[in-house]
């Protein structure tokens, strides 16, 4: 009887130990994350009482800020004709609904509830202000974004323009998009998860899928040079065609005798259709993955990384489809090359 009572005193201590160890985890090593979870309903409660940090482009212009109407505040998205260009950029806080895009990514930053300002919260307590997030200053420009989004006029698809220099997005447009300020209104939720057609609440230029056409010649082309499959000076006939396995694949055109070189000025497809069969699928797929392409960049929002056939597919017909852009490759708008992150600054 003794020992059994021993036993369970054991398991029960055993217990309690994993438990302690459990919560300690929570605390120490998640606590800060779940606080600021953008699905955490308790932000919205300690939200009431903070000032939000101000959204700005790149010039200065605002592009979401907390206005207060009466005794409540409320979060204010720039808009044009009732729908929000940055909707799927800078995403929105909601009540209801937690947040999503920037918002939700930076939102510990905005709130002013990082390490950093741990003693200007401390400062506001004893003095009785009212806290104040830090400010967000996105690479984005607000009029880049607005031709953008206004060229697309509605139809779905993405535009993303990038400052070739130093990969910072300029502009990132998703359409259709929706009203970033409706979306607590009633029935706007559902009706934009109705809309299975056209997505609205879809960021197509970081989660869709979409060929990379021939500007993944600049890498099949870099892992042809890199493995010494193919030196600049070295030339084939373009007939307009490229058969691989008895199949046929079209080129745009019969380019003729094409180098490296001029293969890349002309977009030659049957130059790197060879040339990607030739470096063989493992090299063009370590090429792929030296670019980084099946990586997601750190913009803070989710991004699609890039994908390849799958391994019953990786033929070589296949091989040369992907080797200039077509096949079953597929990147997102953003994947390549990485954008800059935007940076916190302190409002």
């Amino acid at each position: 009887m003794k020992q059994n009572i021993k036993k369970l005193g054991y398991f029960l201590l055993c217990t309690f130990v994993l438990l302690i160890l459990y919560l300690t985890y929570l605390v120490v090593q998640q606590g800060e994350d779940l606080a600021t979870h953008p699905q955490n309903r308790r932000i919205a409660a300690r939200e009431a009482g903070i000032i939000r940090g101000t959204i700005f482009d790149r010039q200065g212009v605002v592009l979401a800020e907390t206005k207060w109407l009466g005794e409540r505040s409320k979060r204010v998205y720039l808009t044009e004709n009732q729908v929000s260009p940055f909707a799927h950029v800078i995403g929105y806080v909601s009540e209801r609904y937690g947040a999503a895009g920037l918002e939700a990514a930076y939102s510990r930053e905005l709130l002013g509830l990082t390490d950093a300002d741990a003693l200007e919260n401390l400062l506001d307590k004893l003095l009785n202000r009212t806290p104040r997030g830090n400010d967000l200053v996105l690479t984005l420009d607000a009029n880049l974004q607005r031709t953008a989004f206004q060229a697309l006029n509605g139809r779905p698809g993405a535009v993303v323009a990038l400052d070739p220099k130093t990969g910072a997005v300029l502009a990132m447009v998703s359409s259709p998009a929706f009203n970033s300020n409706a979306i607590d209104q009633a029935g706007v939720w559902n009706r934009l998860n109705r809309d299975d057609e056209n997505a609205p609440l879809l960021n197509r230029a970081t989660q869709g899928a979409y060929p990379p056409g021939s500007a993944i010649k600049i890498v099949t082309g870099s892992g042809l040079l890199a493995r010494q499959k193919a030196r600049p000076g070295d030339a084939i006939q373009c007939p307009g065609y490229v058969i691989v396995d008895g199949n046929r694949i079209a080129d745009n055109q019969a380019h003729g005798k094409v180098d490296f070189i001029k293969a890349l000025a002309l977009s030659c497809n049957t130059y790197f259709a060879q040339g990607g069969v030739e470096m063989g699928w493992q090299g063009f797929i370590d090429t792929f993955h030296q670019f980084g392409l099946n990586q997601s960049p750190d913009l803070g929002i989710p991004v699609r990384p890039g994908t390849l056939a799958a391994k019953e597919r990786r033929n070589r017909g296949q091989l040369a489809e992907s080797s200039f852009g077509q096949g079953d490759t597929l990147i997102s708008r953003c994947i390549w090359p990485w954008p800059v992150q935007p940076s916190p600054t302190t409002g």
